[in-house]
């Protein structure tokens, strides 16, 4: 089977907590496996500052991506920019259109959308 798939976080570390086994049991069944965190993770710690985070929790996510040896697809948004009002959101459809499969974890209330 050469089927792509594409495991999309709201922030680093989702996709490796909630999506892990899947994408290595995928991976080794012939899937090709791709990974998009849609927001940074610039909020994600008090110290450093956000840019410096934002670096540190990219340069995170690429070493997660090649462990699990799914290709890495850039985040585009900040942390709290997750909405659908946001001009950028669209981007997420252009992301999933590409693949016939998605994985997504969430936990956020679903009448939001």
């Amino acid at each position: 089977m050469n089927t792509d798939i594409l495991a999309i976080g709201a922030h680093p570390d989702d996709i490796e907590f909630s999506m892990a086994g899947t994408l290595i049991l995928l991976k080794q069944a012939g899937w090709e496996t791709h990974y998009l965190n849609l927001a940074s993770g610039n909020c994600g710690s008090a110290e450093p500052n956000a840019a410096k985070t934002r670096r540190i929790r990219a340069r995170e996510s690429r070493a997660a991506a090649e462990v699990l040896g799914a290709e890495h697809h850039p985040s585009f948004l900040d942390d709290l920019e997750i909405s659908p009002e946001r001009e950028e959101f669209p981007l997420v459809s252009v992301h999933v259109c590409k693949f016939e499969f998605f994985c997504a974890f969430h936990d956020f209330d679903l009448e939001f959308f």
